[in-house]
């Protein structure tokens, strides 16, 4: 099933996410990409101000074993920056994540542990979980493709660098348009997210390739 809503109902829904009940004109699934989406926007957007307030962070965790209340993140995003201003390194942290009975102090051992089953966005699990939807969107276009007899290149078999998910060995059309090359997005297609990867990826198959789409899960 296809989802098309116009810019002013998205900005609509967009001002409205964090709300517990939403119309139930769209889908949960929708709900759910649209939140992670604006939760790592507002990572981004916050991260390098708190990398400024590392000491406060370990001091205020050390003398009252818990976060300064300005500090508004997700779960691992907080154990992530604590961990950082202890001393840990990348590695370490990366470490600690996933298994957290490798750091020392109980009550941080405990709160790594309740944030990886509360974070939906940062956790293993939902990094995991995430990276499998991406999996699925391909297979759905791969099985379609070939239910179609079109031809396909996978981007595991080109050697041009950066490369679509799919290349065409035929141009295909798609709303009246010639399209040589289709790439997979587990995510909500808005304008943020097409921006940058416009920048990142889409301008390139442009130029390497020709006309392409771009489906968004």
């Amino acid at each position: 099933m296809m989802l098309t809503i116009t810019l002013d109902e998205y900005l609509r829904l967009k001002r409205k996410i964090n709300r517990k009940r939403l119309s139930a004109k769209y889908p949960k699934c929708v709900i759910a990409s649209i939140r992670t989406q604006e939760c790592i926007k507002f990572v981004k957007k916050k991260y390098p101000f708190y990398l400024k307030k590392l000491n406060e962070i370990a001091d205020h965790w050390k003398s009252k074993k818990r976060f300064p209340a300005w500090l508004k993140a997700p779960p691992i995003i907080k154990a992530r920056l604590l961990l950082k201003a202890l001393g840990y390194s990348k590695a370490e942290i990366g470490m600690i994540v996933k298994d957290p009975d490798k750091v020392e102090d109980e009550d941080l051992r405990k709160y790594i542990w309740k944030a990886n089953l509360k974070d939906y966005v940062y956790s293993p699990l939902a990094v995991k979980f995430h990276q499998i939807k991406g999996k699925i969107g391909e297979e759905i276009i791969k099985d379609t493709l070939e239910s179609l007899d079109i031809p396909y290149v996978h981007e595991s078999e080109i050697k041009k660098g950066k490369t679509p998910d799919f290349y065409l060995e035929k141009p295909i059309k798609f709303n009246d348009k010639e399209i040589r090359w289709i790439e997979s997005k587990a995510m909500f297609g808005d304008i943020d997210t097409h921006s940058f990867y416009w920048k990142k990826q889409y301008r390139g198959y442009l130029k390497l390739f020709g006309n392409g789409m771009v489906v968004y899960w």
